[in-house]
């Protein structure tokens, strides 16, 4: 028997999202994308593979309203218990893209419960690691409201509960799944006690959120990394993150406990993400973060399963992490890795190397101020010990003491503001309403990113919620074919025709074909053919 544990239930399975449907217009109804059947086709290669039958299994039970309420707020809590038990109709929403049928409290309950159990069994040492098939997913619920497919956020839940029963002063959460994190990010925010880390797709899911500039509130400044990577990444961008970030953040962090959100629809055939990632890569993702909990901190490391899409390609990305993690070999063979370890740009491409580098930047404050916080502790001690036991003063208040950000609602309409009458953010473009932060903290990281390589478009960093839209940020550029990039590799046009769709680099300028750069100039917003247009604009113009 493995001492990797591994949870599930059947109800898990029986959570219902509703379908995929607006005749209004003109959609017509479709299963939902977050449906069963990737996580039980799961369960049965696990169950196939024999894999299975070498874990330990492990039982759920439900959170309790006082476990959830560590970062959900009671109002919130009240409200899907309401909705939940109401059956009168058929589905209902707490939240951008969060939705369930009646008895749907009770399942995500059970989701959030599953990760508690599988927590306790890693911190008694009745498993060494432990992978819960949850659902629904977690790390999209804010800390008043659904959103992105999630009601309770499970890997919080799990992290809050560690700190409150166990005490630890240093939780790792790392957060692969193809969209920003941006529950979790915001629930821990303003903690020095959790690291939070987000390798995603940029802008993917939600918009405005998983920026290099988050880097954390207050005390919790310089904990919160982003890795917001272009569409279009694979192996080799991953694995620069894991050996530039990732790895460097966990040792300078010293984690007591990892958490992973394990998500899968950064693979090639997830329909939610653009991303090029095989069931290898996960795998190697797993094996890293396994051998970093035996060094840093006894092994306790727990999976909690997140988003991936693909019923034919999820079941093979699960079973490759749970072979790393229990070092079982099934030898079951991925039949399309042939297929995805052939496509072209799998290595690391100059503008997926710039977005790492700016996240390094980030790795570097957290260094910073993980040796600030030693220091000061370092001499708290010293003069606890020179003050001597007769003083009869209170000690000072935990300044490490968890506690939750008051945070206003996530949602807010985009910038209606004119280009005209906003100024254009750059990389030096501070917080719209930065919190109060150490010395340390307000370090310039764009400052720190080198030049791109001669011929590369030139970075420039996204805007925040509340800066001017993309569209501004797309001006003529200074590489040699006039383009530029922002952080995640989008690309605004020179006006030759090659602008950006859904952020995915184009083809070389079109100059001698004028007329189809023309046409393409005027269907997609860009200038007009040839040299001199203004910069392409999708879907603004045009």
């Amino acid at each position: 028997m493995s001492s990797t544990g591994y949870l599930y239930h059947e109800l898990y399975f029986w959570h219902n999202a509703g379908p995929i449907a607006n005749t209004a217009r003109f959609m017509e109804s479709a299963e939902h994308w977050e449906s069963p059947q990737t996580k039980r086709r799961l369960h049965s290669l696990l169950a196939v593979s024999g894999i299975l039958d070498q874990l330990t299994s492990l039982k759920p039970r439900h959170a309790t309203f006082e476990e959830l309420a560590r970062v959900h707020a009671p109002e919130y809590i009240h409200l899907v218990r309401e909705l939940s038990a109401d059956d009168t109709k058929g589905l209902h929403t707490c939240g951008d893209g969060a939705t369930f049928s009646p008895g749907g409290y009770e399942i995500a309950a059970l989701s959030a419960g599953g990760a508690i159990v599988a927590l306790e069994s890693v911190m008694s040492g009745a498993v060494s690691n432990a992978y819960v098939l949850t659902r629904p997913p977690g790390h999209h619920a804010e800390k008043a409201e659904g959103m992105g497919f999630c009601i309770f956020n499970n890997i919080a839940v799990a992290a809050a509960h560690a700190i409150e029963k166990y005490g630890l002063k240093r939780v790792a959460i790392i957060d692969y799944d193809v969209h920003h994190g941006n529950g979790t990010q915001h629930l821990f925010e303003d903690s020095d006690q959790v690291m939070f880390i987000s390798i995603h797709q940029d802008s993917n899911y939600p918009v405005y959120s998983g920026y290099v500039s988050e880097t954390g509130t207050g005390a919790g400044a310089g904990f919160t990394i982003n890795v917001p990577l272009p569409p279009g990444s694979g192996s080799g961008a991953y694995k620069d993150a894991f050996q530039r970030v990732v790895i460097p953040a966990l040792e300078a962090f010293e984690p007591e406990l990892i958490l992973v959100s394990s998500g899968f629809d950064a693979a090639y055939m997830d329909p939610l993400g653009s991303m090029m990632l095989s069931s290898l890569d996960f795998g190697a993702f797993a094996a890293q973060l396994v051998g970093m909990a035996g060094k840093l901190c006894d092994g306790k490391i727990l999976f909690l399963h997140e988003g991936g899409y693909s019923e034919i390609y999820v079941p093979f990305c699960g079973l490759a992490v749970l072979e790393a993690m229990s070092g079982i070999k099934t030898g079951v063979v991925d039949p399309w890795l042939h297929e995805v370890a052939h496509w072209g740009y799998q290595a690391l491409q100059p503008h997926q190397a710039l977005v790492v580098d700016k996240s390094v930047a980030v790795v570097e404050l957290l260094r910073e101020k993980v040796a600030t916080a030693s220091s000061a502790s370092s001499s708290s001690a010293a003069a606890a010990v020179a003050a001597g036991s007769s003083s009869s003063a209170p000690p000072p208040p935990d300044s490490t003491a968890y506690h939750l950000p008051s945070q206003a609602p996530l949602h807010q309409p985009p910038p209606t503001s004119s280009p005209s009458s906003t100024p254009a953010a750059t990389s030096d473009t501070p917080p719209a309403t930065p919190a109060p932060q150490p010395a340390a903290a307000t370090k310039d990281i764009a400052a720190t990113v080198p030049a791109a390589p001669p011929g590369w478009p030139q970075l420039r960093t996204r805007p925040d919620p509340t800066g001017p839209p993309l569209s501004e940020l797309l001006g003529e550029g200074s590489s040699p074919d006039g383009n530029v990039i922002d952080i995640a590799g989008h690309v605004g046009g020179n006006g030759r025709g090659n602008g950006s769709i859904g952020g995915a680099a184009m083809a070389p300028p079109l100059g001698d074909l004028s007329g189809l750069a023309q046409m393409m100039s005027g269907m997609l917003g860009g200038g007009g053919g040839g040299g001199g247009g203004q910069a392409g604009e999708v879907g603004l113009e045009g």
